[in-house]
C-alpha cells in the first residue's frame, strides 16, 4: 500500500482545458498525508518508501505528481519542482498521458 502527501493546486487541465482545481499526490518527503500548498516547506522526514529517501543536497527535487481533474474527471501527471525546500511550482507534465481514456 503506498502513502502519499498532497498538493492542493489549480491548474489548466491537459485533457479538457479548464481551469481547475487539483489534488496532486506526490511521494516525496515524510509520507503522512500531508496537504502542501505552493510556497509550503517540505519535510523530509525519515517514514514511508519514497524516492529521494533522503534530503536531497540543498533540498532541490524535481518529482513526480498524479492529479484528476475535479472538472472532466480525467487523471495526468505533473512534474512538482522544490527548491531550497519549499515547493516553488506545479507544471502540467505533457510527456506523461494520464492513465483514463
Amino acid at each position: 500500500m503506498g502513502m502519499y502527501n498532497y498538493l492542493d493546486v489549480e491548474l489548466d487541465c491537459p485533457r479538457c482545458g479548464a481551469w481547475c482545481a487539483a489534488e496532486v499526490e506526490f511521494g516525496f518527503g515524510l509520507l503522512d498525508l500531508r496537504r502542501y500548498a505552493v510556497g509550503d516547506l517540505v519535510d523530509w522526514g525519515v517514514r514511508g518508501l519514497r524516492r529521494p529517501r533522503v534530503r536531497p543536497p540543498g533540498g532541490d527535487h524535481a518529482g513526480e505528481g498524479y492529479a484528476e481533474c475535479r472538472c472532466c474527471r480525467k487523471d495526468y501527471f505533473v512534474l512538482v519542482r522544490v527548491e531550497a525546500d519549499r515547493i516553488v511550482s506545479v507544471e502540467v507534465d505533457p510527456a506523461r498521458p494520464g492513465h483514463l481514456p
